[in-house]
């Protein structure tokens, strides 16, 4: 038995500095007005149940050889994993009990422009194991992976990502005991097989840089990612195989490999419809105006506009079916958004128009408060001013 690892819960903190971070939460940039789904890659392997879901009622069984989609969602469900391999040959192992998707992958061998290769991934949910392919290597810069927690950017890697509840301190307690399974709370683990990754969030400071070998751990969006003493035992023994030990032509995962995550969790049944319940008592649907707004950074005035405006008069409509959020908004701004309930936060990403006609993508989070309005944070990106920032409340109609 190997020692127990760093406690996450204590302050020896990592410096964590935004520079450049473009994606967090659930959700990632919509694609432009009027753009169709590309095709991403392909659903290697299935096992259990795995279902796609292109839209909010369009659903589909997942089989090996389907087509995955751009922004197509993967669902796993208890004692289910998916296998996938990306048009840029990355290759991922997605557990049980998880949700993922790719938001954008712009490839192109024959380009002499490697800032033009890139791969935004966006992890909602669960777990992943990742091997990076062309991306990776002709711009690693270029590839991202989304969390609700944390960006994970990856520099030709790896690596093992798992988004925690209980799930985790459980098989901890199988692994180590429950000395060990103390120390694991609830966040995202990332623990790097080979090269390196950096990982950042809304806290202050420079990324957090993981090597080979090396674990980190996210408590929240705005809690300081730390680097752990050793990588805890329900990452370094991991039965989930990585895609780098699998053969693609011939793909197989050990019965042990489900049964230990099933077991790991009694309720694992129950756990895939846990949104859906937490969604149920909570009525999102209703217009809102915006209340108040504000940026997270010093912009000028005339910076202020050109997004949502210094004192925006915008009318958002949203409407709901189960835990998924769809909507538009007009006033000042006019725009789309659609988003998803998770637990007590709607995590969701939209569209606009700014000033001067041009579109922008943007991502964000709402908590619904008592009096049914809805308070969050948003974040844009700007090719000129970078990522902005800021913080808004709607008022419900």
């Amino acid at each position: 038995m190997h020692e127990a690892i760093f406690d996450p819960s204590c302050k020896t903190y990592f410096a964590v500095r935004i520079t450049s971070l473009v994606i967090l939460f659930s959700s990632l940039f919509l694609p432009a007005a009027g753009q169709a789904a590309d095709s991403v890659g392909v659903i290697k392997f299935v096992r259990g149940d795995v279902t796609i879901e292109s839209g909010s009622s369009e659903s589909r069984k997942a089989v090996n050889g389907d087509s995955l989609m751009q922004n197509e969602l993967v669902v796993t469900g208890a004692a289910s994993v998916a296998v996938i391999q990306l048009a840029d040959d990355s290759r991922m192992t997605l557990r049980p009990i998880s949700e993922f998707r790719v938001n954008r992958l712009d490839i192109d061998e024959e380009s002499n422009d490697s800032s033009s290769q890139i791969a935004v991934l966006n992890l909602l949910r669960g777990g992943l194991r990742l091997v990076t392919g062309l991306v990776g290597k002709l711009n690693p810069a270029g590839y991202r992976l989304s969390t609700p927690v944390a960006t994970v950017g990856i520099r030709g890697t790896e690596f093992n990502t798992r988004i925690c509840s209980a799930d985790c301190a459980a098989e901890e307690n199988q692994l180590e005991g429950s000395d060990a399974a103390a120390k694991i709370t609830e966040g995202m683990y990332v623990s790097v097989d080979q090269g390196r990754v950096f990982v950042e969030n809304f806290a202050a400071g420079d990324p957090l840089e993981l090597r080979q070998g090396e674990s980190g751990y996210v408590a929240d969006l705005y809690s300081l990612p730390i680097k752990l003493g050793l990588v805890p035992a329900f990452q370094l023994l991991d039965k989930i195989p990585s895609p780098g030990q699998l053969d693609f032509d011939d793909i197989e995962i050990p019965d042990d490999a489900l049964q230990a995550n099933e077991s790991a969790l009694p309720d694992a049944g129950d756990a895939s419809a846990a949104p859906s319940a937490a969604a149920a008592g909570r009525d999102i649907a209703g217009t809102y105006e915006i209340d108040d707004i504000s940026y997270g950074s010093d912009l000028p005035l005339a910076d202020r506009r050109w997004f949502f405006g210094a004192s925006p008069d915008i009318e958002f409509t949203l409407t709901q079916e189960g835990n998924n959020i769809q909507g538009e908004f007009e006033g000042d701004r006019d725009g789309t958004l659609k988003g998803k309930i998770d637990g007590e936060v709607v995590t969701f990403e939209f569209v606009f128009e700014a000033l001067g006609g041009e579109y922008k993508d943007g991502t964000g989070t709402w908590s619904v408060q008592e009096n049914g309005s809805l308070e969050g944070d948003f974040s844009i990106q700007d090719g000129q001013r970078g990522v902005v920032r800021g913080t808004w409340t709607l008022e419900k109609n």
